[in-house]
């Protein structure tokens, strides 16, 4: 009986303790990731990777703005593709993460594309067809192409 009340508060115990040492080193183990981009188009661009356990996050920060969700997923139902609405996914690979669109403003042009950021080796890459307003995909032109160079940098908040 002795035995079975010390057994017990040292289960306890460790169910307590055991999962917060698990959380505090994870926090540690993967801390946030941030790279600098020189974006010909928005100049100094700040992508920062946060990894969790529940999930992946990727925001984005210009010199002029605050942080910003990199790629907001919308849904893509028939309703918006009816109504003509731009629709975004994202996904995570090893290191990186990437965007496809569809129908997205894209300084002054309607693009369907896939804009990845890799923070394993620091690039972003955005690989589109291109069409004016009021047209679709099937009119739309091959060839769009940007690259920026970017660096690993400490994280700021």
């Amino acid at each position: 009986m002795f035995q079975n009340k010390y057994v017990r508060i040292f289960s306890v115990l460790a169910g307590i303790v055991i999962p917060v040492i698990v959380a505090i080193s994870v926090f540690f183990i993967f801390p946030d990731t941030q790279i600098l981009c020189n974006d010909k188009r928005l100049g100094q661009v700040r992508y920062d990777l946060e990894t969790g356990i529940f999930g992946n996050q990727i925001r984005m920060k210009t010199a002029s703005s605050a942080w910003q969700n990199w790629c907001p997923e919308q849904e893509n139902s028939g309703l918006q593709l009816m109504a003509n609405k731009s629709i975004q996914k994202l996904s995570f690979g090893r290191g990186s993460a990437s965007c496809q669109m569809s129908k997205k403003n894209w300084y002054g042009k309607l693009v369907w594309g896939t804009m990845k950021v890799d923070f394993a080796t620091p690039q972003w890459n955005f690989t589109y067809r291109f069409a004016d307003f009021g047209q679709e995909y099937v009119d739309s032109q091959p060839g769009g192409r940007e690259h920026a160079s970017c660096s690993i940098v400490t994280p700021t908040p």
